[in-house]
């Protein structure tokens, strides 16, 4: 039951006599009341307020005053007394500078050392850090990553390189990056894998203004049919890797591995019969020894075996070797042969002829469903079907090479491929002392160029970049998103899978901001390349700036 409100509980003494409550001079300016009476007014107005206007109406007829008049009373106390007890104005900006020190020091420790949240808060515990929870640290890096967008800010036409990431096994991180400047275009955090996600995830691009040239990816069941509806109509480079080495190169190293394993069973077969051999010396050796003593011997010697039987046995294992090591080795010579249509130039430095490519790898591929491998005819039809599409790349190569033949000469434009193609292997080659070998081919290359055009070094350093940045346009594989995934799959280890798209977008913009140290693109960043813009600040100062504003 509602309790009835009592006005007698809230009846204020008022012991001041005011001489103009006998006159009808409400809503009149009140010189009788004075500073004290106005603050006690106040007072019993803000401390009384949840109750309503019960108290309000009383103290209007106490003190003959309007109920508009009271409020703005309390309203005044209110304000004065925030004015009053709120901190000193150092104080809130000593705090507010400690408070960025130690954001600065969460992404540094967060981005650059890959520290996870628990880490993060125990090295800001040890630098004597104002804010060190992991609370804290979460907290904050949530609210830098929904500052910040998962499209990048650019618009143009480039070439979309997709692909996924997943993590937990099963949940999915959808990422497209530009394969001439590897910048990241966008980043999605899913929930499951669906044909509709990655036709958003495209359209999102197209709305930003960044439109198609050409799709590079694999043949993923979610990525296929999502080309089929909504990007059918742009040209679509099928990764080399995945159709190619991704598919063969298993069977060849399980070849290689059954042809090391006959040679040593036929090793071992040779060993047991060479023993056999020694064992039916020593037993025919009896000289004068007791006949008990020769039939220990004769008995031990047939247990032994006969040689005859290890003989049979090792020229099976011979067998099996010669065909083992002959179907590795036939395989590996057609699969070199299909790796080396891959490349864009021949050795002249021309474009390679795509019907002639075409034509070597279907040659390859017939010679090779002869091996009767088991499992290799599955994988072969399989690179069939996406063979039509396979070298697309090189019809790319030839109009890149006819739109620079103007700008480099007709005789200087395979100088050119080659200085580049060599270039392009040395990054790719895990041995140093093969990319030692294909770095001094390109510098040779370009240092005969260079006295050729008879430039000084800014001047041919200006072609150079002209050139190389024209045949970067040449797309073979989404190569470049399995170099993303690999990034963050450095920060999922730490958060152990567990992320979301505000972690995925402070990654995103780590990654585009970040100046690379080593490899072509080295100096600049992933975003500078794809906007062909100089940014004004390092990566972390344009963070620290956008959390000043949080």
């Amino acid at each position: 039951m509602k309790k009835k409100f009592d006005m007698q509980q809230y009846k204020i003494n008022n012991p001041e006599e005011l001489a103009s409550l006998a006159y009808a001079v409400k809503f009149v300016r009140r010189p009788d009341l004075t500073a004290e009476i106005r603050h006690k007014i106040a007072t019993i107005a803000l401390h009384f307020a949840p109750k309503g206007k019960k108290v309000v109406q009383n103290l209007s007829a106490q003190y003959g005053i309007s109920r508009q008049f009271i409020y703005d009373l309390g309203n005044r106390l209110e304000q004065s007394v925030s004015a009053v007890f709120a901190p000193p104005v150092d104080a809130v900006a000593d705090a507010r500078s400690k408070w960025l020190a130690s954001v600065r020091q969460i992404i540094h420790l967060r981005l650059d050392g890959r520290s996870s949240l628990e880490g993060i808060s125990e090295m800001l515990g040890s630098f004597g850090a104002s804010y060190t929870s992991v609370g804290f640290v979460s907290g904050t890096l949530k609210k830098l990553g929904a500052a910040l967008p998962n499209t990048v800010g650019w618009q143009g036409s480039t070439f979309y390189a997709s692909d996924e990431v997943f993590r937990c096994g099963r949940c999915p991180i959808l990422a497209t990056v530009d394969p001439r400047s590897g910048a990241l275009l966008r980043l999605d955090c899913l929930d499951s894998l669906t044909k509709e996600a990655w036709v958003q995830h495209w359209e999102a691009l197209k709305t930003q203004g960044i439109h198609p040239l050409g799709l590079t990816a694999d043949e993923g069941v979610a990525l296929r049919a999502a080309r089929l509806q909504a990007m059918e109509q742009v040209p679509w480079q099928p990764d080399t890797f995945h159709a190619i080495a991704h598919r063969l190169g298993v069977i060849g190293r399980r070849l290689q591995r059954q042809a090391e394993t006959s040679i040593e069973h036929e090793y071992l077969r040779q060993s047991m019969l060479q023993g056999a051999e020694a064992e039916k010396a020593r037993a025919g050796q009896t000289g004068e020894m007791g006949e008990k003593a020769k039939k220990k011997k004769k008995k031990k010697a047939k247990e032994a075996g006969k040689p005859e039987k290890f003989a049979g046995k090792l020229t099976a294992a011979r067998q099996a070797s010669r065909e083992a090591i002959q179907t590795a080795d036939g395989f590996h010579f057609l699969y070199r042969c299909i790796l080396a249509q891959l490349n864009v130039f021949d050795q002249k430095g021309e474009p390679r002829a795509r019907q002639k490519a075409e034509a070597e790898v279907r040659s390859a591929i017939e010679l090779m469903r002869q091996l009767n491998v088991k499992g290799l005819a599955k994988e072969l039809d399989d690179l069939e079907k996406v063979l039509p599409c396979l070298f697309n790349f090189l019809d790319k190569a030839l109009q890149v090479s006819q739109d620079l033949r103007p700008i480099t000469g007709e005789l200087e434009l395979p100088f050119w491929t080659s200085a580049w193609t060599n270039l392009k292997k040395a990054q790719k080659s895990k041995n140093y002392a093969k990319q030692k070998m294909f770095r001094q081919r390109a510098e040779g290359f370009l240092h005969m160029l260079k006295e050729h055009y008879n430039e000084d070094e800014p001047t041919f350093a200006e072609r150079q970049k002209l050139v190389f940045a024209n045949l970067d346009h040449i797309v073979q594989s989404s190569a470049v998103v399995e170099n993303v995934n690999a990034f963050i799959r450095s920060f999922l280890d730490q958060a152990r899978d567990q992320i979301s798209q505000e972690t995925l977008n402070l990654i995103m913009f780590y990654y585009n901001h970040k100046i690379h140290r080593r490899g072509k693109r080295r100096g600049m960043a992933p975003i500078e390349i794809l906007s062909g813009e100089k940014l004004e600040k390092p990566w972390n100062e344009i963070l620290m700036d956008i959390a000043a504003k949080l």
